[in-house]
């Protein structure tokens, strides 16, 4: 009976260690040329920013996902209120890109910062590794950050 608990405890004890050491494996990090190929996914939808054709920038980022494809209201939603802004905020002098992170070496972030004629807008970029290339899963902007 004791043999059998002291194999229990010790597959209880040894599971989460074992389970973090597979879990560290399995989280790579990307080398440059990865962020190399996702910063090219997203060149297009900032040339379009910068062109101030919003809504076609926000049409062209989600046009390589398939899971974008329920989203038209949303879309619509989203070129409209980045059209707004540059009625607001004046026409976009030109962006950079802010910063960039990785979740996965399948995952990356990409924030841009645009200049406006009044005020700084922050695009957020997702851009997943999936086996077509790299596609753009998520985009967002803000003018608070």
């Amino acid at each position: 009976m004791k043999r059998i608990f002291s194999s229990i405890a010790l597959a209880v004890i040894a599971a989460p260690t074992l389970a973090h050491e597979t879990t560290r494996e399995v989280v790579s990090q990307p080398d440059a040329a990865d962020f190399i190929r996702a910063e090219a996914a997203v060149a297009p939808i900032i040339a379009l920013i910068e062109a101030e054709d919003s809504q076609e920038a926000v049409k062209t980022a989600a046009s390589g996902s398939a899971l974008f494809a329920s989203k038209r209201a949303e879309l619509t939603s989203l070129g409209g209120q980045a059209r707004n802004a540059v009625e607001i905020y004046g026409p976009v002098e030109r962006c950079v890109l802010q910063s960039r992170d990785f979740t996965t070496e399948l995952r990356f972030h990409l924030n841009y910062v645009c200049q406006h004629r009044d005020l700084l807008i922050q695009w957020k970029f997702n851009v997943d590794d999936l086996p077509a290339g790299m596609t753009i899963t998520n985009l967002s902007f803000s003018d608070t950050f």
